[in-house]
């Protein structure tokens, strides 16, 4: 009702109120079990790890970025803008594919490896969580190469057919990623 009648500053509040009460009885819980919420412990060495993952991540990600630039801008260059929009179609569902599969492991293998100091620890956690992704990264890529040409026509239009020649490549980038 409030969306309804407020619209958009209406779905602002919602959005707002909703999240603080929920930050409200999080943080209730937390107390409960004996857990200090809005404490702040600092460890130098978890802060540095943290802080060295976090950079590492914003220079995957400028490389990142600027080859997807070097790529759309050679396509467009070279072929034509329409090659540009099947790579945008390929590279949509190939990125869904990998955030789905990734990103739980992600904040996982980041808790788990932060817990451990030395570097045989944080090695051994590291291999071990390869050894539970890799097998699952893989089935996924090869569901969606295998299904690209359905889940294409599903998810985009059947004019973005064309753009399954990209997925081998776009798979296997992200697989090696």
């Amino acid at each position: 009702p409030v969306v309804w009648f407020f619209g958009f500053v209406g779905a602002t509040i919602q959005y707002v109120s909703l999240t603080l009460l929920l930050v409200v009885l999080l943080g209730y819980r937390c107390v409960k079990l004996g857990y200090r919420p809005w404490s702040v412990r600092w460890n130098r060495p978890v802060v540095y790890g943290l802080a060295f993952f976090g950079i590492a991540s914003l220079i995957n990600s400028f490389v990142q970025n600027v080859s997807d630039v070097g790529i759309r801008t050679a396509l467009i260059n070279q072929i034509s803008s329409a090659e540009n929009g099947l790579y945008t179609a390929a590279i949509l569902l190939s990125s869904q594919v990998k955030t789905i599969v990734l990103s739980s492991v992600g904040s996982y293998s980041l808790a788990a490896i932060s817990q451990n100091h030395s570097r045989e620890n944080i090695i051994l956690t590291a291999n071990q969580l390869l050894k539970a992704v890799l097998p699952i990264a893989a089935l996924a890529a090869a569901a969606l190469g295998v299904f690209s040409v359905p889940a294409l026509i599903i998810l985009a239009s059947p004019r973005f057919i064309e753009a399954a020649h990209f997925f081998p490549f776009l798979l296997g980038a992200d697989f090696v990623q």
